[in-house]
Parts: structure tokens; C-alpha cells; sequence
């Protein structure tokens, strides 16, 4: 779904043109029922979205609640179904779940709301606004306050149509080209907040009232124990909660779940895949798994995070327990690349005759710069990542197939991969031993050598709680005298305070990664909008609060092994996983994509000469291009580059933003 409002603060009415004439605008193509009303200081405009229903997700209650929600939330027990002096709330759509547990429980009801959501609740009584996304939620939910009033939206396209002319914010710009974001809530363009996930943004309908923002997410609270436990009882707490995950996501969808919809239970008790009906050899037409018409598909890499989520998902087909009525197909998507080094081939095959559900393979086209530039014009968001464009193939496929609900596998690194992020707390807590076992036997000359290294950097590390984040480098293609009048210095030194204050050891900053999630939050929002413009719902089961909250009640020297990552994952999914799959310990680069979609341009030079940030200034073409050229020729001889600051990633992001500003309409 998505939805766009407009919130008074001067006491005149709000306008239904003008929030409609934002709708039309959206990313996301919308059908179906669209709703659009005027309660009090307030205009909504809410229209159905990919995979969420016939209709727009808004709840009114007779007390005055308004709730409208852009995304999916399943049953959670315990929450009242009833508007007091009014009928029923309706508990299997995600803003009658809002609703129920606002009225119950007020903002602390959000943090009891499971599933992948954008929402806004207004009180009509007391004239105030609420804005709230899920935690680690993909969806976007952004606000432009103004003196006489607040505009919402779920997408930038839509407030971009509400006028004025969209500004480039310089500082967030600057830090987007440094690799170094401060704040989550800034956005590229000035004046532009979005919500930040697991956060609430209030305002009350008052002249002079400015938003207040807070985290309200209690997964902020848990950290991660240091004693180790046997990987095997980590992994029978995450087990439930990934076959739950798996199970809502897949079935948050358009056909509504009955009134008796039991709540979603572990995987254990489900027979294994039996062979079922003969399947087609060829992996190139319909797809079944499951005997209902209906389609959940799952983008399958051949790596651990995907082959767990789509074989989970192959055992609730078989069961007859995947999607709305349990009764849907599976079809996994899988990007191929014949006689290719990062070609996934082998475990695709793997997970296939492992399941027993055939694969949808296809090949990825090259990077198509003019539709890109289309696509950034249309929607006002960074065009995507050269690897990302990979993924075209998926969601053409996709699209093709009628697809509303595509799962991935996103959120298996951020919460399983394991590290040594809880070294330092151990050497502070005097856990000698179990540090010791970690670090393992010394290997000669050299192993001593790197682990007095290792040493060295734990006693620094554990002589405070937190190691401190990285300076900020300028590289030699930013001219400086831009940099500044903008104290970026200053604000990483804020940024690194207000990091370690919120976080109660080494390890709890560790799993949320807050400088590294920072720098990924633009790049989650072009992603979201890469298949939302495309009529895909994009789903993360691994990104579940329950799956979130199982992660980060493991210790780090469970999560931890030196010779695999994801040692907890990989138990949790148990035979769900094929055997090649489970044991695999390396992955799969894409940085190629980034070099060859250049190539295609005609190179560096030829994509910024001219370009905005050249002709302001900022950016030095000839050494831009120098450092790519030498990039680029160092990772074809299968080597670095001599700078590692001055790779392949360091650069895209000055392409990226020099192709927005030149075709998004945004003024620098």
C-alpha cells in the first residue's frame, strides 16, 4: 500500500487535492480502492499496493483513532479486537492490529506489532500525529515540516509533487561521498526527514510545533550475553521464530486469513518434503510447489540466508500451510551467470534437487544507463547499485509469473554472521579462557605475529566499552574547500558520542552496526522503491523482530567460529538446508557489476565530465578517473587495489549522485 497526508498546524483546513495529487504521483503503482478523507487538522490519501489487499489498509475507530499502515503486520495474541463503543476492530488487517494495540497499550502497543510496516496513527481528542516504522524495516516513510504544516509520505516522488522545488541537502551529500553518514533521519534532499526504523516521529497539531523523534523498539534493550552456550540450544530458540517468520511473511498478502487462523507454529512438527507430483526437468517453465493458484517466490543466491528461507518455505508448501490460504505455489528466482567465477550454479542445483521445487533461472542484462536515469526522474531516489540492477532479471521474472510477494534472504548477515565484536568484552570481564579458545592456536611465527596484533587492538578496544569509529578520510577526488563550512569533523564526533552511549558493550554495538547501517539506509530505500515501482512486495523474513530478538539473545562466542560464519543459522535451518549448502563457507562478489556497468558508458570520464558535481566543483574528474582506472585494472589481476579507500564502492557512490542530481530535478 502507500500513503501520503497533510497535517495543519495553522488551524486551516487541509486540502483533499492536495494529498490526492501526491498519490497519483507515488512509485509504487496503486489500484484497487482509493480512499482519501479529512479528519479534523488531517487529509489521508491511501491507496492499495503490491501483494496487500483489494483495498487501502485504514482504520477508523468511533473513538477518533485514525490508523493507516503501508505494509503487512500478522495476529499477534493479546491484543483487544474491540473499538469501545464501536464494532469490532478487525484483526487480521495490519491497521486493525494497529489500532487494537494502540488503544490498549498507546505507543508502547507498537513494539508488540510483528511483520515489515510504515504507519501513522492520529488522535483526533488530542490532535496529535504519530509516524512509526517496524524495526530494521524496508519500507519508506519520510516528512517535510514546513511553519503552517506537515506533509507524510511513503515515498519521495509524492512529496516531490506537493511542491516546492526539491534542494539538495549539502552536508548529508558530502557524508553519502565520504562514506561517512551521521544521522539516519536526514535525507539527500534538504528539509526532508524520514522515519528511521524501530523509531516514532510525534507532532501535535499546533502552530509552532516541531517533530520529536525517539526510538521505541525494546530490541534496542537486548544485549548480548557473554557466557557461550552449545550452539545446538541457540539454535533450537531461533528455529520457531524463523519458520514463524518465514510462514507470516509469506502469507501477509491479499487474500485475508479466516477468523479461526491459528497462530503461525515452528517447522518441526511438519513432515519433511515428499516427492510429490513429477516435476518438470527443466527449471525454465511454470513453476509448483504447493496446489493453489497463487505464487509466493523466494530470490534464491545459493547462499545460506536464501536456501534457508526457501527451504522453509518448501516444507510449508508441501504442507499445505504457504501463503494466505496455505494453499499457495513456491517458485524460487535464482540469477545465473554461465562460465562466470561468481556463477552460484552449483548450490542453485543443490537447493533444487534438495527441495524438490524447481528454479526459475535467468540471466541478468547489462546495466541499462537510460532507464536507470528514467527511473531516478520517475521516482527521485538514487539510481540503483550496478549489483542491485542485477536483480532486474528477478523482478522482470517475477512480474512476468503475476508475483506479488517476493522473500528474501536479507538480514542473515546482519544477525548471524558472527565476529569478534565481543573479543573486547570478554578480555574486559576477565573471560580469559573462553577469549583464549576463541582466538585459537597461535600457527607459527606469523600467527604469533597477528595475534600480538590482535592483542593489541583487544587492550585498546576493552579499555573502554566501545571501540571508537574510523576518522573520516577525504579522498583525493573531493575537493576539500566544499567540505569545510560544513563541520563533517564535528558531526562524526557527535555521531560516534551518541553511538557509544546507546550501546552497553562492544558486541551490542556490533550487532547493529549503527555507522555501517547509516551509510546502507540510502541504499535500502532505492532497493525498496526497485520493487515497489515494479509491483513486488519485498519481504525479509530474517529481518523479523522474532528472528531479531532469537539473534541477539545469542552469545557472540556461540555466533562465533573461525572457519564458518552463521554457525547458529545454519543449525537453526537443520535438513532444511541442503548438506552442500550447509557446509558452503565462502560466497559470492558482484563488485564486477560495478566495473563493466561503467565500461558500458563509455567510463568514468564520460559519465561525470559535465556532470553536476563537476561543473560545482566538488568532484576532480581526472583523478576520480585515475583511481577507478587503477581500481578497475587491479581487480581484473585479481588483486586489490593499492589504496583500499580508493576502490570500486569508494566510487560509485560519486557516479550515483551525480546521475540524481542531473536527472531527479533536485537543484545542488
Amino acid at each position: 500500500m502507500t500513503f501520503c497526508a497533510e497535517l495543519r498546524l495553522d488551524g486551516q483546513p487541509p486540502t483533499i487535492a492536495l494529498v490526492e495529487r501526491m498519490l497519483a504521483a507515488s512509485s509504487t503503482p496503486t489500484g484497487g480502492d482509493v480512499r482519501a478523507f479529512v479528519v479534523g487538522p488531517l487529509a489521508v490519501a491511501a491507496a492499495a499496493g503490491p501483494a496487500l489487499g483489494p483495498a487501502a489498509d485504514v482504520t477508523r475507530t468511533v473513538g477518533g483513532l485514525v490508523a493507516v499502515v503501508d505494509g503487512w503486520s500478522p495476529p499477534v495474541a493479546g491484543l483487544s479486537q474491540a473499538d469501545p463503543g464501536g464494532p469490532a476492530l478487525d484483526p487480521r488487517s495490519a491497521s486493525g492490529q494497529l489500532a487494537a494495540a494502540w488503544t490498549r497499550f498507546g505507543a508502547f502497543g507498537l513494539d508488540r506489532l510483528l511483520g515489515d510496516w510504515a504507519a501513522l496513527v492520529f488522535e483526533q481528542r488530542t490532535g496529535r500525529l504519530v509516524l512509526a516504522r517496524s524495526p530494521r524495516s524496508m519500507r519508506t516513510l519520510v516528512l517535510r515540516h514546513g511553519a503552517d504544516r506537515l506533509l507524510v509520505a511513503t515515498d519521495l516522488a509524492q512529496l516531490r509533487a506537493a511542491g516546492p522545488a526539491f534542494e539538495a541537502n549539502p552536508t548529508v551529500l558530502a557524508e553519502m561521498l565520504l562514506h561517512g553518514p551521521t544521522t539516519e533521519h536526514e535525507t539527500l534532499v534538504r528539509g526532508v526527514e524520514r522515519v528511521p526504523a524501530g523509531h516514532l516521529v510525534r507532532i501535535e497539531a499546533r502552530a509552532g510545533e516541531r517533530p520529536s523523534r525517539r526510538a521505541y523498539s525494546s530490541l534496542y534493550a537486548l544485549v548480548p550475553p557473554l557466557a557461550a552456550e552449545p550452539v545446538d540450544a541457540a539454535a533450537a530458540r531461533a528455529r520457531p521464530a524463523l519458520w514463524g517468520a518465514v510462514a507470516d511473511a509469506a502469507r501477509g498478502g491479499a487474500a485475508r486469513p479466516g477468523p479461526t487462523l491459528a497462530p503461525t507454529r515452528p517447522g518441526p512438527t511438519l513432515a519433511p518434503t515428499r516427492s510429490g507430483p513429477e516435476l518438470a526437468a527443466s527449471s525454465t517453465g511454470p513453476r509448483l510447489a504447493g496446489a493453489g493458484s497463487g505464487l509466493v517466490a523466494v530470490g534464491l543466491s545459493g547462499g545460506v540466508d536464501s536456501s534457508a528461507v526457501t527451504g522453509i518455505a518448501a516444507r510449508l508448501a508441501s504442507a499445505g500451510r504457504l501463503g494466505p490460504d496455505g494453499a499457495a505455489r513456491l517458485l524460487p528466482i535464482s540469477m545465473v551467470f554461465p562460465g562466470e567465477p561468481h556463477d552460484e550454479s552449483r548450490w542453485i542445483d543443490a537447493v533444487e534437487e534438495h527441495t524438490g521445487v524447481p528454479v526459475l533461472r535467468v540471466k541478468p542484462d547489462a546495466y541499462d544507463w537510460d532507464r536507470w536515469r528514467s527511473w531516478t526522474a520517475a521516482t527521485c531516489e538514487l539510481p540503483p547499485w550496478a549489483n542491485l540492477a542485477l536483480a532486474d532479471a528477478v523482478r522482470a521474472a517475477a512480474r512476468r509469473e503475476g508475483v506479488g510477494v517476493l522473500l528474501s534472504g536479507e538480514g542473515g548477515d546482519d544477525w548471524f554472521r558472527g565476529g569478534r565484536g565481543h573479543w573486547p568484552d570478554l578480555l574486559r570481564a576477565g573471560r580469559l579462557a573462553t577469549l583464549r579458545r576463541q582466538i585459537g592456536p597461535v600457527g607459527g611465527p606469523r600467527g604469533l605475529l597477528a595475534k600480538a596484533r590482535t592483542a593489541r587492538a583487544l587492550a585498546a578496544a576493552a579499555s573502554s566499552a566501545h571501540a571508537a569509529g574510523p576518522p573520516s578520510v577525504v579522498p583525493p577526488w573531493i575537493r576539500p574547500q566544499w567540505l569545510r563550512p560544513l563541520y563533517l569533523a564535528d558531526r562524526l564526533a557527535v555521531a560516534t558520542a551518541a553511538d557509544t552511549a546507546a550501546f552497553a558493550s562492544a558486541d551490542h554495538r556490533g550487532r547493529w552496526v549503527p555507522a555501517a547501517y547509516r551509510v546502507a539506509t540510502p541504499l535500502i530505500d532505492t532497493a525498496r522503491t526497485f520493487y515497489a515501482s515494479a509491483g513486488i512486495d519485498w519481504r525479509h523474513p530474517l529481518h523479523d523482530r522474532r528472528v531479531i530478538e532469537a539473534a541477539l539473545s545469542t552469545p557472540g562466542a556461540t555466533m562465533y567460529r573461525r572457519d564458518l560464519t552463521k554457525p547458529v543459522l545454519r543449525a537453526a535451518a537443520g535438513d532444511v538446508l541442503a548438506p552442500v549448502v550447509r557446509d558452503r563457507a565462502g560466497r559470492a562478489h558482484f563488485l564486477h557489476a560495478l566495473a563493466d556497468a561503467v565500461d558500458g558508458a563509455g567510463g568514468l570520464r564520460a559519465l561525470l565530465a559535465g556532470g553536476p558535481l563537476v561543473g560545482a566543483g566538488w568532484v576532480d574528474v581526472d583523478v576520480a578517473t585515475d583511481c577507478w582506472d587503477a581500481a578497475v585494472a587491479a581487480r581484473r589481476r585479481g588483486r586489490p587495489p593499492a589504496v583500499p579507500e580508493h576502490g570500486l564502492v569508494a566510487l560509485w557512490p560519486v557516479i550515483a549522485a551525480d546521475t540524481w542530481l542531473a536527472h531527479s530535478g533536485v537543484l545542488l
